[in-house]
């Protein structure tokens, strides 16, 4: 600390030149270092990316050639001379066509076998003098041409076959293993030759296999398409004498087609992968994507596998650049780096103390505004034609003082319309105290129903039992037998309608049991359905038989259906037709009862609102929006859950559904 004394002694430009230059010294040199790493990494970074992008160039071009291979011979299997030569098993005229399929396809190799897979002829074997018997049905493309159709695929095919079509064939298939320049490991001798190998099914117009097309590309030796890729990606640049890319396929880890170079101008065939290529692309299936030592150099490379038609790995594409291109550019971004690093920090040096001063001169105007700022005038503003940062400072405290005398403003305003919206308040909450009183209401008006019915239920009782006996005293050819009999069946409607007003409204504790749905919404439309609003509404029922109960409170239960029936006929002002449906949903093990009606529908809007409490869309007086409200609490108490569909002008429809009980209804019905 004391020998930081002198230095605070200084001026604030003396301390700031020379603060701002030790760090910017010892920054400059921990950036210029890691810099350099990150260069390096990002640049190798992108030679990878390079060489992916490269090996999918590669892979499409491989894939193309498959496909041409493809299109070719179902092209040809299709025609009808040749299904005519091989229905007809006119040799001379098959082989001849098989020239010129071989001819016009560009193909190393082509055959046909039978039906079964047994080769006919080739364009190799004159046709008056066929080969020994030889069953290609051991080849998958073979096997399953019959049921795949028109395919290519690169396959492993035994010698014997390449054998069967020319000595010089099989000859060039044979790529003999050899040790990498600098003493490398030697691939295994293959077991046979990888080739493209296309094949499809040759059929009669009757649909019947006649046999089996073949053609083939052997790749070994074959540089065709590793040097169509090297022109297309690498444009066959060299770097210092050598090629700046290399393009391989392998057969497992030996060289069978490169564009390398072993040594002078002799291609490396038969020279061995790395085994670390080898271990991670033959043996795990996966791609490699990294440098990789290639025959005799160090190239950023991208491998990945070959598989054939039974998705085996049978070989592998391999691109790569030069790593040497690529050291020699980082090394240069490097230096140049450093270079301009260095011509910065010494511009810097120059420049710093000017801008320093231009710094300070602002800083001295903004604290003296800030010191009459704190003395309470707060109408102060400073200059905003400040440089950089500094006038975007001025700029935000100017607007930070605005905003201040706009917030004292909204605060004044809002204290004086305080008051509104206090009394606004207050009248809707006296508003609602009328709606819960109105509700108070209906309840007692309930129970007064109640009392009533329990009351009238007796005399009803009585009625019925001296008209019974009267009936039974009074034979049946006497006039007043017939209004007897009147009298009983109006007397039982009636305590029936008495009945399930007292079921109805009957005070209990919730009592869940197993409940019959169809019963419930019978036992409500019998208590309903004789009022005077129902007597333009048709009623249509469609219950589902044999449907497991629920389990719930069967009072509460009816009077979810009540509301929903009730709020139905009304909405259609009392003329309509009420649709009553109910299914079992077994994929969901629920009970489903839906209750639609052709009135006016409920508008989009309000739809999200009809189970609010107090919430109506009747007229005064008519309603206190309270019915869906409890129907939505009672329905939610069991469980379930309640949909509603609506349309303006087409009706509504509410779908509700309870869970299964497993246990059986204590009553059936009735």
């Amino acid at each position: 600390m004391l020998r930081l004394r002198p230095f605070r002694r200084w001026s604030l430009t003396a301390q700031l030149v020379v603060g701002y230059l030790v760090v910017l010294g010892t920054g400059g040199l921990l950036t210029s270092l890691v810099g350099s790493y990150i260069v390096s990494n990002t640049m190798m970074e992108q030679e990878r990316r390079t060489a992916r992008h490269d090996l999918a160039a590669a892979r499409s071009i491989y894939e193309r050639q498959l496909e041409t291979l493809r299109h070719a011979i179902r092209f040809a299997a299709g025609t009808e001379a040749l299904q005519d030569r091989v229905a007809s098993r006119r040799t001379p005229d098959l082989h001849s066509y098989l020239r010129s399929i071989q001819e016009t396809g560009g193909f190393d190799f082509v055959g046909i076998t039978d039906s079964a897979g047994v080769l006919l002829t080739n364009t190799y074997e004159a046709p008056d003098q066929p080969g020994p018997f030889l069953d290609l049905a051991v080849l998958p493309p073979i096997r399953n041409a019959a049921t795949r159709g028109a395919d290519a695929v690169t396959e492993v095919v035994p010698f014997a076959l390449l054998r069967r079509h020319g000595p010089a064939l099989e000859q060039r298939a044979h790529v003999v293993p050899a040790p990498a320049a600098g003493g490398g490991s030697m691939a295994s001798a293959p077991a046979g030759a990888m080739v493209q190998f296309a094949s499809a099914p040759v059929r009669a117009a009757n649909g019947r296999l006649l046999g089996i097309l073949y053609a083939g590309t052997v790749l070994a030796g074959d540089s065709a398409i590793v040097d169509r890729v090297n022109d297309l990606v690498y444009g066959g640049e060299r770097y210092r004498g050598k090629l700046l890319g290399s393009v391989t396929i392998f057969q497992h880890d030996l060289r069978i087609a490169t564009t390398v170079l072993n040594g002078g101008e002799q291609r490396a065939f038969g020279t061995a992968a790395s085994p670390q290529v080898a271990e991670r692309v033959l043996r795990q299936g996966r791609t490699w994507n990294d440098r990789a030592y290639v025959v005799n150099d160090w190239y950023v490379s991208a491998y990945e596998p070959i598989r054939n038609g039974e998705n085996e790995i049978v070989g592998m594409l391999h691109v790569g650049m030069l790593q040497d291109v690529f050291n020699e550019t980082r090394d240069r971004v490097i230096i140049s780096f450093f270079a301009i690093a260095t011509f910065g920090f010494l511009a810097i040096i120059l420049t710093t103390y000017i801008m320093i001063r231009r710094i300070t001169n602002p800083l001295v105007h903004m604290a003296g505004v800030a010191r009459r700022i704190t003395a309470g005038r707060f109408d102060q503003e400073v200059f905003t034609d400040l440089p950089g940062e500094l006038g975007f400072l001025a700029e935000s405290f100017n607007t930070m003082q605005f905003s201040l005398r706009e917030m004292h403003a909204d605060l004044e305003e809002w204290a004086s319309t305080l008051e509104d919206k206090v009394a606004q308040r207050t009248e809707e909450l006296v508003r609602m105290q009328a709606r819960v009183a109105q509700a108070e209401h209906l309840a007692s008006l309930g129970m007064l129903s109640a009392g009533v019915a329990h009351e009238i239920n007796n005399p009803l009782g009585g009625i019925l039992a001296l008209t019974s006996l009267a009936l039974e005293d009074t034979p049946p050819e006497d006039p007043r037998h017939e209004n007897l009999q009147e009298v009983v069946r109006q007397t039982e409607r009636c305590r029936n309608i008495v009945k399930g007003l007292l079921e109805f409204s009957r005070q209990s504790s919730s009592d869940q049991e197993p409940v019959d749905i169809n019963e419930v919404l019978v036992k409500t439309l019998n208590l309903i359905e004789s009022q005077a609003l129902f007597f333009n509404v048709e009623v249509v029922r469609e219950w589902q038989q044999d449907m497991p109960p629920v389990e719930g409170d069967r009072s509460e239960l009816q009077q979810v259906f009540m509301n929903l029936i009730v709020n139905a006929v009304q909405s259609m002002s009392e003329k309509g037709v009420i649709r009553l449906a109910t299914r079992y949903d077994e994929a969901a093990d629920q009970v489903e009862v839906s209750v639609a009606d052709t009135g006016r529908g409920i508008p989009r809007e309000l739809i999200d609102r009809i189970f609010d409490p107090f919430f109506t869309t009747k007229a005064s007086g008519q309603g206190t929006g309270l019915g869906l409200s409890i129907a939505y609490g009672i329905i939610t108490k069991h469980g379930g859950t309640i949909v509603v569909e609506s349309e303006l002008g087409a009706g509504t429809r509410f779908t509700v559904r309870f869970p299964a009980s497993r246990l059986v209804a204590s009553e059936g019905m009735g």
